[in-house]
């Protein structure tokens, strides 16, 4: 899961106080995953944009068809196999600041995910910040919401990275952030 970023810090132009990891979708679910499953400070930060957080919650999602060949069984068979493999089960040991970001639309990850992981990480005195689009969908679309994710996308970076001053956002609001 790990070999790209040890490949990476092994380099001699890469520097090791400025990595990050992002993901949207699938990558949005491994964020979440590596955040409870990597070792704190391996990133500065984590982005999740529409990730999964816990697979039984998944159950609301349009393609609940191919969670029991995926995970191995239906949750009610065998409860262990989603937990196994849901970030949710893994919390306790999050500790990364994560920037997660969902549309209200999302009928693939439905937006209770990206509430959940955010509502998670908050409780638990983890950095967050949630960036929710109550008219987008998977993806950010509209013009206007999609000037925003980028502007949210590079302050939360920027935020971390020990490397940058503070700039003024160029961001203008559409989304409900908090």
């Amino acid at each position: 899961m790990e070999a790209a970023t040890d490949w990476l810090l092994k380099k001699p132009w890469i520097d090791r106080q400025r990595v990050f990891a992002t993901g949207g979708s699938y990558g949005g679910y491994m964020v979440a995953w590596m955040n409870a499953h990597v070792k704190p400070g391996r990133y500065k930060a984590y982005i999740c944009h529409a990730g999964c957080f816990d697979w039984v919650g998944m159950f609301a999602d349009d393609a609940y068809g191919w969670h029991a060949q995926e995970l191995g069984a239906w949750y009610w068979q065998d409860m262990t196999k989603p937990h196994s493999q849901s970030p949710h089960a893994f919390a306790a040991t999050m500790q990364t600041p994560t920037l997660v970001i969902h549309g209200a639309k999302d009928y693939r990850v439905p937006d209770a995910q990206g509430l959940a992981y955010y509502n998670t990480l908050k409780a638990k005195g983890v950095d967050a910040k949630l960036v929710w689009f109550p008219d987008e969908n998977h993806w950010v679309l509209k013009p206007r919401n999609s000037a925003l994710w980028y502007g949210e996308f590079f302050d939360w970076l920027q935020r971390y990275d020990p490397a940058t001053k503070p700039k003024k956002s160029l961001r203008k609001p559409s989304a409900k952030r908090a």
